[in-house]
């Protein structure tokens, strides 16, 4: 009741902490500063979500201080009123889309204001545009729309704290059916999928969310559709075939039984002919991963289809805290539907506190003109400087090289060499040993390594 109280020398309140935290925390908080009680609680924030998206009179998106004094002029009365606070700047705006998405098709025809049946197992064709705040398309936006597509609300349950509050039930949508993205081009954007079988059957109103970003021009548009009707299904061709699934981790140059740092990022591929199968409605038909015999998480909100491709996905899911060692991931995928795959890929865990090198190597060897040379490591997404110190076999340094690595993936690669010592002039045959130095710039620990080439004329 008072989370937010700001007036004591004495002692710093949580919402203090949280506010003037270097590590995170909040942009501002609407808090309270004395006891409050929970239907003026209820009264508050339900008017705070109608005034936080309610544009001032001049068209302009609210403020913080205009939304917290819409919200306490509409709510409540008395000096009950004077508990709630605004803990920020009242200057500062939140981060509002500039511009509207409107769903103007559904398989060709014009989405005029009637809901539109989609059904189970159907091809879906959605297009639209990019509109200003006339209602005009803005030609000039060219970026990429993500779009998500949720199934009809469906009922829960407050737990209700014994023993005077009871239970409450709410409606909310968590079952995701379909995530993709798409090209805007010129304002407009059109984007295919097909609705998973595992659908609520009974005729209900689905809701699209749709974002989209113009980088060139520092924009972007937000816009919510529930002109979606989701019901029954339509089986026009038949799928016998699970999807395919390539596991990594960090990234896609990641090898089975690589090495990695205790909070990895499992990233997986996916392809089917008809897409992947997000809904968690039915037990044992979902998205979801396995570390070892640990419990099992759902991928279903970390999927996201290719641009303009429902057919391939990809999957990026942070792992945390795990053990030194040989771990195991598993992932069980199926496709729209429900026929089922699953993959797995070993890894192993070392201390984020050293760097290890693996399947250091040069190519091609033995070389007559030029090399490459290659390594894995277990710091991915770190910036990296490497160096190779070649040596001939009585000792003598021939040739140093160095490169900046600006966010090193799990293999590294690419590392030329033209085979000239440090003179400019070609090396003779023969055998020779080179070390190989990486260094994280993120906390300066380096380690190195060791092996042989041989140059052939």
């Amino acid at each position: 009741c008072e989370f937010g109280r700001h007036d004591s020398p004495r002692r710093r309140s949580a919402a203090e902490k949280i506010l003037l935290s270097d590590q995170g925390g909040a942009i501002g908080l609407l808090t309270t500063s004395r006891p409050v009680f929970s239907n003026s609680n209820f009264l508050v924030n339900r008017v705070f979500f109608e005034q936080a998206f309610y544009p001032l009179a001049n068209g302009e998106a609210p403020r913080l201080g205009d939304i917290i004094q819409r919200t306490k002029n509409r709510s409540l009365n008395g000096v009950n009123n004077r508990n709630f606070i605004l803990l920020g700047d009242p200057s500062m705006r939140l981060a509002y889309p500039d511009y509207g998405i409107d769903i103007t098709q559904v398989n060709g025809r014009p989405a005029d204001g009637d809901a539109d049946t989609i059904q189970a197992l159907r091809e879906i064709t959605l297009s639209g545009s990019i509109l200003n705040g006339e209602g005009g398309r803005v030609t000039t936006f060219n970026g990429t729309l993500t779009a998500a597509l949720y199934d009809n609300a469906s009922t829960k349950q407050t737990l209700g704290n014994p023993p005077n509050n009871t239970p409450m039930n709410y409606a909310v949508r968590d079952n995701l059916l379909f995530r993709g993205q798409a090209t805007v081009q010129d304002g407009q954007f059109s984007f295919t999928f097909v609705l998973p079988r595992n659908i609520d059957y009974q005729k209900g109103v689905g809701r699209l969310h749709l974002y989209a970003s113009d980088p060139a021009q520092h924009v972007d548009a937000q816009g919510v559709n529930e002109g979606l009707i989701v019901s029954g299904s339509q089986v026009t061709s038949l799928d016998f075939a699970p999807p395919a699934l390539r596991l990594f981790v960090n990234d896609t140059t990641f090898q089975a039984g690589g090495t990695t740092h205790p909070d990895p990022v499992l990233v997986v591929l996916t392809e089917d002919d008809n897409g992947i199968n997000l809904s968690q409605s039915q037990v044992g038909q979902s998205l979801r991963g396995q570390v070892d015999e640990g419990e099992e998480f759902p991928l279903s909100e970390f999927y996201v289809a290719m641009p303009n491709d429902f057919g391939k996905g990809i999957i990026q899911y942070p792992l945390f805290d795990l053990e030194e060692g040989l771990h195991t991931v598993r992932v069980h995928a199926f496709d729209v539907y429900n026929n089922g795959a699953t993959s797995e890929l070993p890894f192993i865990v070392t201390s984020r506190g050293e760097i290890a090198l693996e399947q250091v190597l040069n190519y091609p060897n033995p070389f007559s003109r030029s090399t490459t040379f290659r390594f894995a490591h277990n710091r991915a997404g770190d910036p990296l400087s490497v160096s190779v110190q070649v040596y001939s076999s009585q000792g003598q340094l021939v040739r140093a090289l160095e490169w900046e690595v600006v966010e090193g993936t799990s293999l590294v690669d690419g590392l030329d060499w033209d085979g000239n010592d440090d003179q400019g002039l070609p090396l003779q045959s023969g055998l020779y040993l080179y070390k190989i130095f990486v260094k994280s710039e993120i906390d300066q620990v380096y380690t190195e390594a060791t092996n042989r080439l041989v140059v052939i004329k």
